[in-house]
């Protein structure tokens, strides 16, 4: 009898996945930090020349 995906990883096999994600995700949101600061930027001297 086959098992299905599920069954056939380990618990570490899946922490380790999850482990690998989250140092992805860490790395694009801070190489992306810099353009939220930007547009923060813009946004505030928007604002000051608005009001």
């Amino acid at each position: 009898m086959k098992k299905n995906f599920a069954q056939a990883l380990s618990y570490e096999e899946m922490a380790k996945g999850y482990m690998e994600m989250g140092d992805i995700n860490l790395e694009i949101s801070q190489e992306d930090n810099h353009l939220e600061n930007e547009a923060e930027m813009i946004r505030s001297k928007y604002k000051a020349k608005v009001s």
